[in-house]
């Protein structure tokens, strides 16, 4: 349901203030426009780039208050600068090591413990895609479109946000070092993951207004992350945006500062008005809504290029995202997510289920878990029950459920399916998951009757390390053995404690069908367990 508070709060975003704040970024002076001579540079390690550090933290200052707003320094090794600029023949200029910052803007939540989001994006520039060549001692790179358009985002998001309370925290950070290899986001992910900082998501915007063809915005996402992007969409519906948005789900995507965050294990977007901004081959360019970036890291990407209101529309994403769940009048947001249904060491299964609105669970809410085909069709319920009320903002519930199957599963997990809790978005009350089942607490052998063929595989799970599995046909002959861990098992893929079967005898040879006996034995030789396979071909 749409909140009408949100809906106010977004019309706030003014495509002036986004222009202004690009200006100053761009421009020496915003009164003249894009004249020569008037271009500023926002190269990492140009000097000229502090004047627009003083402009990124004097804005975060305004909107957060000046103890809410801190530089975090990293170093840059030259040969970072060298190795930039020689990849198309430029001038080479050896500086000296240097340091660069991030500028960090934090909006604290109401609840220290309950982590934080993170809304950000790159300030330096690049020319060094520029005809004739670009030398960054003397020539600009103003980075309008790259990346003062996402700046400006995030200092709109900043003064509109910093009015609301949340339960947990918001960091709005401006990065330097991208254009050198996402080095300011890198910094900050590895040692927010050495403090084991909880960072809920991060929504990263790098390239917001360059498309004169349609108001377009496209959200670069992992299979981890898929739940941000899905929120960003509810939001653009929910509130009327006028934002055409297309998801692409690309895990090697290393493009911008979203990257960092994914090596580090944390859920992450970026939202880019085109994934790989100057190839004629993407999707965008194929499909007429998006013209190939030619003033991409050049002294021309400058703010007259710019589709202000495709970065207004896009700024309104960003705020309605997260403003939802601070004006949601106190709404309560059941959500459950990849990685939340888990083994256990008495091999039955745990489902996490998370509250994480406003306020509190009022009424009972029904959680299902089915069991799926592998290609997420055909699902049958193994499991439901009643979670009870009560969940508070920030909690989460667990529900142990009895199983004792194992292999690789899909399982389709969905919370509160009759709409019995009125909360704020429903996007995220269902997700399909993936697992591979190894039992902890006793051997298992499945799949029994095994089907040879297309792949198949049997497994010998929970074995002790160095145990012999050993295979005898029907006629009491031994076909094939193997032992956990040795170097041909190793080579099959498998994990601590087990042994893979294809079926074969000891030439490669599938064998024919029949009730084969199988044994295994400890290092010692001692027998661990001895039954019965039936083999199908």
């Amino acid at each position: 349901t749409a909140s009408p508070a949100v809906a106010a709060l977004i019309e706030e975003v003014a495509a002036e203030r986004l222009q202004a704040h690009v200006e100053a970024l761009a421009l020496i002076d915003p009164a003249l426009g894009s004249v020569p001579g008037n271009m500023r540079s926002r190269f990492t390690v140009h000097p000229e780039i502090v004047e627009s550090i003083e402009y990124i933290r004097s804005q975060l200052a305004a909107a957060l208050g000046d103890r809410a707003v801190k530089l975090h320094s990293f170093p840059i090794d030259s040969w970072r600068v060298t190795s930039h600029t020689a990849r198309r023949g430029n001038p080479e200029h050896v500086p000296t090591d240097t340091t660069a910052y991030n500028v960090i803007g934090t909006l604290p939540g109401t609840d220290p413990a309950a982590g934080y989001y993170i809304i950000c994006a790159h300030y330096d520039a690049t020319g060094v895609r520029s005809a004739g060549g670009w030398d960054w001692q003397r020539d600009p790179a103003p980075g309008a479109d790259d990346n003062a358009s996402g700046v400006a985002l995030v200092l709109e998001s900043a003064r509109l946000l910093a009015g609301q309370q949340f339960p947990w925290s918001i960091r709005f950070i401006a990065w330097s070092g991208e254009e050198l290899g996402l080095l300011g986001s890198q910094a900050y992910a590895d040692l927010a993951a050495e403090r084991d900082d909880n960072i809920l998501g991060v929504l990263n915007f790098d390239m917001i207004g360059f498309n004169d063809l349609q108001q377009r915005l496209e959200l670069v996402t992992n299979p981890g992350s898929q739940w941000l992007a899905n929120e960003m969409v509810a939001a653009a519906e929910r509130y009327g945006i006028g934002l055409a948005i297309d998801v692409f789900e690309d895990p090697g995507s290393r493009i911008s500062d979203h990257a960092p965050f994914w090596r580090q294990g944390y859920d992450a977007i970026v939202g880019i008005e085109n994934h790989l901004p100057a190839d004629p081959t993407t999707y965008g360019v194929r499909e007429g809504v998006y013209r190939v970036n030619s003033q991409y890291h050049t002294v021309v990407d400058l703010p007259d290029s710019l589709n202000w209101e495709l970065v207004r529309r896009t700024t309104q994403l960003a705020v309605a995202t997260l403003a939802q769940y601070g004006l949601g009048e106190g709404m309560p947001n059941l959500a459950v997510f990849t990685g939340d249904l888990l083994g256990d060491r008495a091999d039955d299964l745990r489902v996490r289920v998370s509250n994480i609105g406003l306020g509190a669970v009022a009424s009972s809410f029904s959680v299902q878990v089915s069991q799926c085909a592998l290609d997420s069709s055909r699902c049958e319920v193994i499991h439901r029950e009643q979670a009870p009320e009560g969940l508070t903002p920030g909690a989460s519930a667990e529900l142990h459920i009895p199983w004792q199957r194992f292999g690789e599963m899909v399982f389709l997990i969905e919370v509160d399916a009759e709409g019995q809790v009125n909360e704020v978005s429903e996007t995220d009350n269902r997700v399909f998951q993936r697992l591979r089942l190894v039992p902890q607490s006793k051997i298992a052998v499945f799949p029994n009757p095994f089907r040879i063929g297309n792949g198949s595989v049997l497994r010998f799970s929970g074995v002790p390390l160095k145990s012999s599995v050993q295979v005898f046909g029907p006629a009491g002959d031994l076909v094939w053995k193997a032992i956990e861990d040795d170097d041909a098992q190793r080579r099959l893929g498998t994990v601590a404690n087990e042994v893979l079967w294809y079926g074969v005898n000891h030439t490669n040879i599938p064998v024919g069908n029949g009730v084969y006996i199988y044994a295994i034995h400890s290092p010692e030789g001692t027998l661990l367990m001895r039954d019965k396979i039936a083999v199908v071909r």
